[in-house]
């Protein structure tokens, strides 16, 4: 069986994606099947990969059909256990991938206002459950100018409303109350200003970050080679994307008190460029380096069950 072959069953089979979820439940057993908050969390996560499934679709992120990005965010997520017990921060990259697909949605419209408008609506809601979220904005804004070229005074307007509509419900809500002094207490963990300690951070999260930026930054780098074989519009959109993913590869190299939210929105970020690279890449070593990845992510697995329950020093104390 040739390379092309081999690759090519993987990426176009329509058994992908259940292959994958039932690794991401296999993963999940892993750590033991009796804790409700890991089944939810595996729900929140497997609406995740679904979202993912729709931004590919509807963006047409690899041109071929394949389900590989929603599959490779559900076996990275399998390999990561400390991501795995419920938190309502699991729905933030739920509305971070949805507002992907509504810009994505907007792109080259006549009139993109309401797109923006539902997109920035997203990213407001999201970011009261994650505060971190509003670093993001200026990336978007940044994509909207140069990739997607649709920031006009309409659409930074509209941009505004969305984003600040969920605040300003909020307010009224406080005002109501009567505890509008106390309200956006919750915004002062916005940024940690002061210089990162990753004492806190455990090693099953640091190596797993790295492992995931590792394989981020290889797919990234061989598509800014040969990203001239899409269509203008994918490489637009991929674009996008990987400017997110310098957005958060920052934060969580300066925010460690939010590292597993930010590992989790950077899993469902890199998801699609990942995908993309292991379903189009071209090389004689391509079939070896897929099943290097999955052997990777199988061994990380491993290690970091073996971590949660010996719990060994930080590397960084």
């Amino acid at each position: 069986m040739t390379d092309h072959s081999f690759r090519h069953a993987i990426a176009s089979s329509q058994a992908t994606l259940p292959a994958a979820a039932l690794l991401a439940l296999l993963g999940w057993m892993a750590h033991g099947w009796g804790e409700p908050n890991r089944w939810y969390g595996l729900a929140a996560t497997l609406v995740t990969a679904y979202a993912i499934a729709e931004w590919n679709n509807r963006g047409q992120l690899i041109r071929i059909r394949s389900r590989m990005a929603s599959s490779t965010f559900l076996v990275v997520m399998a390999a990561m256990p400390f991501l795995h017990s419920w938190s309502a921060e699991m729905l933030v990259p739920i509305a971070y991938v949805g507002s992907f697909i509504l810009l994505f949605q907007s792109y080259q419209l006549p009139r993109p206002e309401g797109y923006v408008f539902h997109a920035f609506l997203l990213l407001g809601l999201g970011s009261f459950l994650m505060p971190l979220l509003l670093f993001t904005v200026p990336f978007f804004y940044l994509s909207m100018l140069i990739q997607l070229r649709l920031l006009t005074l309409r659409t930074f307007m509209a941009s505004l409303l969305g984003l600040a509509l969920p605040y300003w419900c909020y307010a009224g809500y406080a005002i109501w109350k009567a505890q509008l002094d106390t309200a956006f207490l919750f915004l002062s963990d916005f940024v940690n200003t002061a210089p990162p300690e990753f004492g806190q951070v455990g090693n099953d999260r640091l190596i797993s970050a790295a492992v995931l930026i590792f394989f981020a930054l290889i797919a990234t780098t061989c598509y800014l080679r040969t990203s001239y074989r899409d269509k203008i519009r994918t490489r637009m959109f991929i674009y996008c994307i990987i400017v997110q993913e310098v957005a958060l590869t920052l934060l969580l190299a300066t925010q460690p008190q939010a590292f597993d939210n930010l590992l989790r929105l950077f899993a469902a970020v890199s998801a699609p460029v990942i995908g993309h690279y292991f379903a189009l890449a071209e090389g004689r070593i391509m079939k070896w380096w897929l099943l290097v990845f999955l052997a990777v992510l199988v061994s990380l697995l491993i290690f970091n069950e073996n971590q949660s329950q010996w719990m060994p020093s930080p590397i960084f104390s």
